[in-house]
């Protein structure tokens, strides 16, 4: 799709989003030329976003172009508007806008009624990576239990409180520490490691033997 938009608090999984994009779509042999990350607080950085989405990709591949804290969503702008519509539709089919920002879309906003109408012609995509809010104890450990099972493992009741009183809510820091409680449950059954689809384990008793200490690492891990 050439129009995505990515808004969302938790930037760790917007920005692995992103590049997920860019490493899927944009040829290695290209990339210094094929893609621009630019400031959305700069005015003139954001012209210069919509004006280099119309420009062919050189060589091989797509060309992106992000422009972080986008506003032509959340501010209203009356020539910002019109130079986005008129952009929006003569992006060429190899190239990516990606607007990225913080806060979701305002829908009382023109720009943002013309995306929705984007979305539905299938010329635009929105993703959203929120964090769950501190107060809702609940969400955080589902989203917690959701990251685990992308991870094929199956946490024991309890294992979320463990790993959130622990951890926290910083999805890069998750990832990174489930990844380590994976490396401790394949060394001490190593049958699992054979078996690829096979879910992984983590009891409460792991869990505080690996999240307990602050100070853990990969090498205690091992």
């Amino acid at each position: 799709m050439p129009i995505q938009i990515i808004w969302g608090n938790d930037l760790n999984a917007c920005d692995k989003h992103i590049q997920n994009i860019i490493n899927q779509h944009v040829s290695k042999n290209w990339e210094v030329l094929n893609i621009s990350k630019l400031n959305g607080d700069d005015p003139n950085q954001v012209i210069q976003a919509l004006e280099e989405a119309q420009i062919p990709p050189f060589g091989e591949g797509a060309r992106i172009i992000v422009l972080k804290n986008n506003p032509i969503f959340n501010n209203k702008n009356e020539t910002l508007t019109i130079k986005f519509e008129l952009n929006a539709l003569s992006i060429p089919d190899s190239n990516f806008l990606i607007l990225q920002n913080i806060q979701k879309p305002d829908a009382r906003i023109k720009t943002s009624k013309f995306l929705k109408k984007l979305i539905q012609e299938g010329k635009a995509l929105e993703n959203s990576f929120s964090l769950p809010n501190i107060w809702d104890f609940d969400s955080q450990i589902k989203f917690i239990e959701n990251i685990a099972k992308n991870k094929n493992i199956c946490l024991e009741e309890g294992c979320g409180e463990a790993i959130l009183s622990s951890v926290g809510m910083d999805s890069s820091r998750l990832n990174n520490e489930l990844n380590k409680a994976i490396l401790y449950i394949e060394a001490k059954s190593p049958k699992i490691e054979q078996a690829k689809n096979q879910k992984i384990k983590i009891t409460l008793e792991d869990a505080n033997t690996i999240f307990s200490d602050h100070q853990s690492n990969i090498f205690k891990i091992i």
